[in-house]
């Protein structure tokens, strides 16, 4: 038999030796309220396909300094796909709150037993309710004293939070227990209202944190009518002294402006001239 007459077979193979690297979508990238979070990536292999069944996952709760041993994750699709799939750590147990703290690694093999492990993601948690603002008042700083300043204006502070606070809601009704609904109020630590009837009114303000947390209610309570009161005397020296802005309510002789005698004349009215 010549060389000529002898049978050619051809074998035509493909060599994959790059690790699965198309790393996309991590979630959660924002702040959740739940300490033993899923989550998620989408990663692809477009060679040999993804081997679905190698999916894992390690944490830290020490940003990074220790890690857990790999742990089993699932992976949509069949082996040997390539085209993008969803790898889900369901329920890592960070079990504590950390914006820093909490990271996350996942990996995964392609047919050709190349591993690929995805870079490190943090994943920032908060459970805890923020604390309850602390209310004052410029106009009523005296919620035990009656005032004939209808135009009652509040400020609050900003409660310490893991993940900060996102925004606040307030409400101004005659119940002392009122609690703010849910509904984000515009932005700010200041609300004011005017033309309020006579009467006792309550001032309630509550914060939501930016993993959706929200927390308890203050409450503030203002007397509005009645008599006029010493505070209204101290207002109307402020306005006189030129350290606080001119207001005609406080102009009580009709002049046009606030002076020490407008001043003298609301102590008389409540009572307390010296």
């Amino acid at each position: 038999m010549t060389l000529a007459h002898q049978a050619m077979i051809l074998w035509e193979f493909t060599v994959d030796n790059v690790a699965p690297h198309h790393w996309r979508d991590f979630s959660p990238t924002g702040w959740v309220a739940d300490q033993t979070p899923d989550c998620t990536i989408r990663a692809a292999d477009n060679t040999a396909g993804l081997d679905a069944s190698t999916a894992c996952y390690k944490y830290s709760t020490d940003g990074g300094s220790s890690w857990s041993s790999w742990r089993s994750a699932s992976c949509t699709g069949s082996d040997g796909t390539t085209s993008y799939q969803t790898i889900t750590a369901g329920s890592v147990p960070f079990n504590q709150d950390s914006g820093t703290q909490n990271r996350i690694k996942i990996k995964i093999d392609d047919a050709a037993t190349n591993t690929g492990e995805s870079g490190e993601y943090v994943v920032r948690v908060d459970v805890a309710d923020p604390s309850a603002p602390v209310i004052s008042s410029s106009t009523h700083p005296d919620d035990d004293e009656w005032y004939t300043n209808n135009d009652p204006s509040f400020v609050w502070t900003t409660p310490s939070d893991t993940s900060g606070i996102s925004c606040y809601s307030y409400t101004f009704d005659q119940s002392a227990t009122t609690t703010p609904d849910t509904i984000c109020e515009p932005a700010g630590n200041s609300g004011s209202y005017t033309d309020v009837a006579d009467g006792v009114w309550y001032f309630h303000v509550r914060a939501e944190d930016n993993a959706g947390n929200w927390g308890g209610a203050d409450h503030y309570r203002v007397k509005i009518g009645g008599e006029t009161s010493t505070t209204d005397a101290v207002i109307a020296l402020a306005i006189a002294s030129g350290s606080r802005e001119y207001d005609s309510r406080w102009d009580v002789s009709g002049d046009g402006s606030v002076t020490s005698l407008d001043a003298l004349m609301i102590l008389q009215a409540a009572g307390s001239e010296p």
